[in-house]
């Protein structure tokens, strides 16, 4: 997609690629809609820095921890993970070609906005 002025995104050139997509989808196929969470690495100088990190990330996300690190005297490393909480992964279609949430697509859109949402508003605070 294609980036405006105004931070929108011009749909026009994703007719003919999107067309092609959906002729390759088998209909009895099972199909998945995958949302993931915010995810963050950082590599930090000092534990003393990685703590300060942790300790500013913890109030907005749930899971922010310490995952590795290298005390070597001229290059020590300390890389903390933070990972939002916001994501969501269910079935849209079975393996029999049955829509799970037809009838249902503007709760459905809404859902994975609002996810989308609190995923921003998370990251924003933090």
């Amino acid at each position: 997609q294609q980036q405006n002025d105004n931070n929108n995104y011009d749909n026009s050139k994703d007719s003919k690629s999107e067309s092609s997509l959906t002729q390759n989808i088998n209909p009895y196929q099972s199909m998945w809609l995958r949302f993931e969470p915010f995810i963050l690495h950082v590599a930090c100088r000092s534990l003393s820095a990685a703590s300060v990190l942790m300790a500013r990330a913890r109030p907005s996300f749930k899971n922010v921890g310490l995952t590795s690190f290298s005390e070597n005297k001229q290059s020590a490393k300390y890389v903390v993970a933070i990972w939002g909480d916001e994501g969501l992964e269910m079935p849209l279609r079975t393996p029999d070609g049955t829509l799970v949430w037809a009838g249902r697509e503007e709760w459905l859109a809404e859902l994975v906005n609002e996810r989308h949402e609190r995923n921003w508003s998370k990251i924003q605070r933090f």
